[in-house]
């Protein structure tokens, strides 16, 4: 038995100070302020007493703008956003841009920096958490499978069944500081991984996956380039663990990178891909499939983790 609301993330940099927003009613508008960077957000919720505000997380400049959401017919459904540095600041977030099952909001802020995206399948986004200062240094979401439910605080049943409902856990990332962060998000099922493999290590990997509507998702390449490596997963096969080793090697100026990686799924293994050398991990989890992958990247795959569904 899993807990109904996932933590994730959070993205961005390390200033600032800890903040949480997970209110018992729905939130039905976000407002963020921003010029060059997001520099602040608040929420408002909205439950059988009336609306509520959240308290300003981050500071008070750039200009104001309003999300509102029409629940339950609309709920976020995308989160995604950049985090790049801001002057003597490390990194921040530089721009935030929200979808719902509706329609597209923003992008709010500059986009500039490395990219994250958090695409929820089956689920919905119910809270936010994150680190803030004078701006929004990062970002990170409470996470609700969108089965049929009691509207929280209001006890009215809502009919928003889902045939796919993905709980997503993040195991990892296995590996290095090295290169940038990356999350693919979470998916309906992964239906094929392509691998680059070089000399010593596992120096990049694409994923093809697909989404409960039947439509299929091909990952940026993630990493440079190799030896190409394809694994074509059956409809009735999925991943049920990823291991392998992690260690520095040449041209990877001290860190450690991805040396080699095997696939496990319901019906059999595949690899290992690369030298086993170095440090060993797995994600071994019992009764829990991999819907989604995230790490680190640059010239090699730097770490790597997943997201899983827990049956």
């Amino acid at each position: 038995m899993v807990d109904l609301c996932i933590k994730v993330g959070p993205w961005g940099g390390e200033g600032g100070t800890n903040w949480s927003y997970h209110p018992k009613a729905e939130i039905i508008e976000i407002i963020i302020r921003s010029g060059w960077a997001i520099d602040c957000i608040s929420f408002k919720c909205n439950d059988m007493n009336g609306s509520e505000d959240s308290l300003r997380f981050g500071g008070d400049g750039g200009s104001e703008h309003k999300v509102s959401i029409d629940w339950p017919n609309e709920y976020l459904t995308c989160i995604s956003g950049t985090v790049g540095p801001f002057f003597s600041l490390g990194g921040i977030l530089r721009s935030l841009h929200f979808q719902t099952n509706r329609k597209k909001y923003g992008p709010y802020g500059w986009e500039v920096g490395y990219r994250f995206t958090l695409p929820i399948e089956g689920g919905s986004i119910v809270g936010f958490h994150g680190r803030a200062g004078k701006h929004l240094d990062a970002i990170g979401f409470y996470i609700e499978p969108r089965t049929t439910f009691t509207t929280r605080g209001q006890g009215k049943m809502v009919n928003n069944v889902t045939d796919n409902v993905v709980l997503p856990r993040d195991p990892g990332p296995w590996g290095g500081d090295g290169g940038n962060t990356w999350d693919d998000g979470v998916f309906s099922c992964i239906r094929q991984l392509i691998l680059f493999v070089g000399k010593t290590t596992v120096s990049g990997i694409m994923i093809l996956y697909g989404r409960s509507n039947g439509q299929s998702f091909l990952s940026k390449r993630h990493g440079s380039g190799g030896d190409i490596h394809r694994i074509k997963l059956e409809s009735s096969e999925h991943l049920v663990d990823v291991a392998g080793y992690f260690g520095p090697t040449e041209g990877s100026d001290g860190y450690e990178v991805l040396r080699s990686i095997t696939f496990y799924t319901n019906k059999g293994k595949y690899g290992p891909f690369g030298d086993e050398i170095g440090r060993a991990f797995s994600s071994t989890c019992s009764n829990a499939k991999v819907v989604g992958f995230h790490g680190r990247s640059g010239a090699f795959i730097n770490a790597i983790g997943v997201h899983k569904q827990y049956s």
